[in-house]
């Protein structure tokens, strides 16, 4: 370990202090594929139905505040765990074809109460972890950032899991890091309902969707003393932005 410090020195790296604590707000939106929805017992092809479901559309709406504690094991290998609060809403746009054969015993006027419906504020939690592999030559510094998250979202009665993978390359000023990076996210989610059909009897529903996007991403990082500063914004298929301030000892 100390032999590895001494190289990072000698090429000019200032190595940051091993423990860190991190309290950040997170915002995010995007559209999502939908893979596959349940109106009762029938399930929705996508071709040929009574749903379009190419056409039909989910636009998702996240924000996160959460704590991330990390570890630098070595120079170039940082670990880190982290827990928080997650308020998400989907705008859900189904595209009915009302020339195709209907859901068997479901009419089109069932199928308004959720062709355009709008669930907003759900709250859950959100747990997870990751690794963060660096490397530096004098001002110049990359790396990879891989972590994978699951959200609880107990009001929808839905779970929803993510993969997140970030390469960034940056360089060092006197004033701040500011650094370039792109985003991969494989996440889905569920969600599920009900609604009273024609007949005046409840009929569940559920619709299952993802998104696996990269987008593009600019950022800084101030550091004073044993704070830091963390700001970034994302642009393309996914739109995001982060705040984070830290404290390492």
């Amino acid at each position: 370990m100390k032999k590895l410090v001494k190289k990072a020195n000698a090429s000019g790296q200032e190595l940051p202090l091993p423990f860190g604590i991190n309290a950040s707000m997170y915002f995010q939106e995007q559209a999502m594929d939908i893979q596959q929805i349940a109106i009762g017992d029938f399930q929705v092809s996508t071709e040929g139905q009574f749903i379009d479901i190419n056409g039909s559309q989910i636009s998702n709406t996240t924000f996160t505040s959460q704590l991330r504690g990390d570890l630098w094991l070595f120079p170039f290998l940082n670990i880190y765990g982290m827990a928080g609060q997650v308020t998400t809403f989907n705008n859900i746009e189904l595209l009915i074809n009302i020339n195709m054969p209907p859901i068997p015993g479901i009419t089109s006027g069932d199928l308004k109460t959720i062709e355009r419906k709008e669930i907003a504020k759900i709250n859950g939690g959100v747990f997870g972890g990751g690794i963060v592999i660096a490397f530096g030559y004098k001002r110049f510094f990359t790396n990879i950032n891989v972590s994978f998250a699951r959200t609880f979202l107990s009001e929808l009665k839905s779970s929803q899991d993510a993969f997140i993978a970030f390469p960034m390359i940056g360089y060092s000023t006197n004033f701040a890091n500011f650094f370039a990076a792109t985003m991969y996210q494989n996440k889905g989610q569920a969600n599920k309902g009900s609604f009273i059909n024609s007949n005046g009897t409840p009929t569940n529903y559920s619709i299952v969707f993802n998104s696996k996007d990269w987008n593009l991403i600019f950022g800084m990082n101030k550091t004073i003393n044993h704070w830091s500063m963390n700001f970034m914004l994302g642009f393309g298929p996914r739109t995001n932005s982060l705040i984070e301030i830290g404290y390492r000892l």
